[in-house]
């Protein structure tokens, strides 16, 4: 090979993926965490009172005679 071919070739490249899985990582993590904080602040939420049963009545209808 000639001088000029060895001087034109590219540099290495660093490799970014591991920069990459690191941010992806922490993203993640992030929604994780906020997912389960605010999983947690709805349990802390006061319940509504709970209402009264409603009661069922049968009612019989006498038919007057005819």
């Amino acid at each position: 090979m000639s001088q000029a071919v060895l001087d034109n070739a590219p540099t290495p490249r660093r490799d970014r993926s591991l920069a990459v899985v690191g941010v992806f990582l922490l993203v993640s993590l992030g929604i994780h965490v906020g997912g389960f904080w605010a999983l947690g602040e709805g349990a802390s939420r006061t319940l509504p009172a709970a209402r009264r049963p409603v009661e069922m009545v049968m009612v019989e209808v006498v038919k007057p005679p005819t």
